[in-house]
């Protein structure tokens, strides 16, 4: 009940800071987090470093309300206020990513998340900057964040040891390996 009660503080959110119109003009950035949230479930399934928890929902409703409604209300709310200006976005960016590490902080502590694997509360904060940030850029430079993403994604997985990540590493591995005693 308590992922209910933040779905609908976000809402009222969005509606008092007139973010909910804006959803259509933002909707590629709201898709894009969206969408790297489904890759985190579909890549990480077997090992995931943090996870919902609910005693009235399953996981997959959970996880299911979590990439469809509750992150894309956080990060609409946050580019619908973005500042033009570059150095005020760094400190906007910074400020989300802090309060919504400190949310995460409160949400950790009344067990609606858990963490697993070596995941802490401060791989969230360079997760939350990190997600702050490409919504930020994904509206100036989508090839940009693609590139950062592919990059980024293949850090996380390989520091947490993701199985899938792993199997793709000793495969460049092997690969690399064939090349290494050819002559040119």
């Amino acid at each position: 009940m308590k992922h209910i009660l933040l779905i609908l503080i976000l809402i009222l959110f969005n509606h008092k800071r007139g973010s909910l119109p804006k959803l259509k003009y933002h909707s590629h950035i709201v898709g894009y987090v969206s969408f790297m949230n489904v890759v985190y479930y579909v890549f990480c399934h077997r090992k995931l470093v943090w996870d919902f928890l609910d005693p009235h929902f399953s996981k997959t409703f959970i996880r299911t309300i979590n990439v469809a409604i509750t992150t894309p209300l956080m990060v609409l709310a946050f580019v619908s206020r973005m500042p033009r200006d570059k150095m005020k976005a760094v400190t906007y960016i910074v400020k989300w990513a802090t309060l919504s590490t400190l949310l995460e902080w409160v949400a950790l502590k009344v067990n609606m998340i858990i963490y697993r694997y070596g995941w802490t509360i401060y791989w969230t904060w360079l997760l939350y900057l990190k997600m702050y940030l490409y919504s930020y850029l994904y509206s100036k430079n989508k090839g940009l964040v693609w590139v950062l993403t592919i990059f980024s994604t293949l850090f996380f997985g390989s520091v947490f040891n993701i199985p899938f990540f792993e199997r793709l590493k000793a495969k460049s591995l092997r690969l690399a390996g064939n090349f290494a005693h050819v002559q040119y």
